[in-house]
């Protein structure tokens, strides 16, 4: 007989009921385990989504944007450039580049350091960002260059005042922290009305903006055809001016500084020349604005120096204290350069040249570029017993207070003074004020680019006792100017070089 429960059921069949129940439980305890396992794997697989395409997302950012002003990048230009150039079939209407560099912005990296170039940087993008139209794309494109793509412009002048707001807000100093800095922009335009490609216009804005930085910087240059053929001749000549030096086809030419009583040589300036490949004798002013967009200007500095000191030195040893001193132009690329000091030594050391027979001739803009970083170099040279020079005198920022502040021991008058000094009541009297104030301070006074008999005898007239110019002589091989010193060989018709 089968066995009952305390319900009545047999036994096995309220086991099977109980395990059947139990199994449902289960189950339903298990459906609802697996159901939350599957909302969370949901909710993982959709954060996991989102996260990805937010990595997706970013990693698109950075490769379209500037990492330091969070500016567009070239990509981004020139894709936005190329898809508003494409419209003009459709919508016709004007789109222009305004192409920016900063002038003189690696003396600041040379000055201050990347810390303080990169807070310029920064604050540049912020003033180029209040400066154009809300709907205009600004970009960065490397280094110190910024672009802004203008769209639906009614016209080509629309994008020249543009290009006017932008050198503008650039023309202010720049308040970094403690430091007040000056770092103007030269502005290149360039605007088509039909579909290019957007790489040829933005050669064009480039071409336009080196055109204002020949043109004097802090200016705006717009596009014309010509500045292409220059654009090509200029990266031609940047393309042999690396190769000049290793090749050895610098020279260095000396242009006589003469006591004007005695007519002997007291100093000669030394000044660059490049034997070009094609035959020319190139001045300075052919190739300098080339070395120094290629940033070789540093390196040439210090090739003259090296060149002059050794030469000077030489004739010292040929001819004992007839030898004349030798004066060398430094840049600011050279003066901002951290090692100038070490480089001035090593070259005076290797070349046996005593300090006092060397002199650096730096213009008053470079000395007023930074004062105190270029007070402490100049302190550091004449340590050394090196002779400063203010060179242009009276062009630039002259003022008592830079001249005491400054360690220098001779001003040279620029020629702009000495036109019609024999006829110019005026120029007269700033040349007898310059005169009267060296020697106040107890400096030598040079007046150079002295070219006419008359010009010499005003000078002599005004009691300055060095000249320089052609009138006195012309810059000449080393040679010549042994020749001319120990035989007294006439300077005046030595060199004819392309300017």
């Amino acid at each position: 007989m089968a066995r009952m429960d305390g319900n009545g059921r047999p036994v096995r069949r309220a086991a099977r009921e109980a395990a059947l129940a139990a199994g449902a439980a289960g189950a339903a305890v298990a459906a609802g385990l697996w159901r939350a396992r599957v909302r969370r794997m949901a909710v993982a697989l959709s954060e996991s989504v989102e996260e990805r395409l937010a990595f997706r997302e970013e990693l698109q950012h950075q490769a379209l944007h500037d990492p330091l002003t969070g500016l567009g990048n070239r990509a981004l230009l020139l894709d936005r450039l190329d898809h508003a150039l494409a419209r003009l079939d459709r919508h016709p209407g004007t789109i222009g580049l305004i192409y920016t560099d900063l002038d003189n912005f690696k003396d600041v990296n040379d000055s201050f350091g990347h810390g303080v170039g990169d807070q310029l940087l920064v604050e540049v993008s912020t003033r180029l960002r209040e400066a154009i139209r809300p709907e205009d794309t600004l970009a960065r494109l490397g280094g110190d260059e910024f672009v802004v793509l203008c769209e639906d412009l009614p016209d080509a002048a629309t994008a020249e005042k543009v290009a006017g707001r932008v050198a503008q807000a650039l023309a202010r100093p720049f308040v970094l922290g403690r430091r007040e800095l000056y770092s103007s922009g030269s502005v290149g335009v360039a605007t088509s009305e039909k579909p290019v490609p957007g790489q040829d216009l933005l050669r064009d804005a480039d071409a336009a903006m080196y055109a204002a930085k020949r043109a004097g910087r802090a200016a705006v240059k717009v596009f014309d055809e010509r500045m292409r053929a220059r654009a090509l001749e200029r990266m031609q000549l940047q393309t042999a001016l690396h190769r000049a030096i290793p090749r050895g086809e610098l020279r260095v030419h000396y242009q006589p500084l003469v006591d004007l009583a005695s007519g002997q040589v007291r100093a000669v300036e030394a000044l660059v020349r490049w034997a070009h490949p094609d035959g020319q004798l190139l001045g300075p002013g052919a190739f300098l604005p080339a070395a120094e967009e290629a940033g070789l200007l540093a390196d040439l500095d210090a090739w003259v120096l090296a060149e002059a000191c050794r030469q000077a030195a030489a004739w010292g040893r040929d001819l004992g204290d007839a030898g004349p001193a030798v004066w060398v132009n430094v840049s600011g690329r050279l003066l901002a350069d951290s090692r100038l000091v070490d480089v001035v030594a090593r070259t005076l050391e290797g070349s046996g040249l005593a300090p006092d027979r060397l002199g650096l001739e730096l213009t008053e803009g470079v000395l007023m570029r930074d004062i105190p970083t270029t007070a402490e170099a100049l302190e550091r040279l004449r340590a050394l017993g090196v002779r400063l020079v203010v060179d242009d005198f009276g062009t630039g920022y002259s003022s008592l207070a830079y001249l005491r502040r400054f360690p220098v021991d001779a001003v040279k008058v620029d020629r702009s003074f000495v036109v019609g000094l024999d006829t110019d009541p005026d120029n007269q009297a700033i040349v007898r004020a310059v005169a009267d104030l060296a020697a106040a301070l107890g400096l030598e006074a040079v007046v150079e680019g002295l070219e006419t008999a008359s010009e010499l005898q005003a000078v002599a007239d005004l009691d300055f006792r060095i000249g320089q110019g052609y009138f006195l002589g012309r810059p000449v091989p080393p040679e010549r100017v042994l020749v001319a010193i120990t035989g007294g060989v006439d300077l005046r018709r030595e060199e004819i070089v392309l300017p």
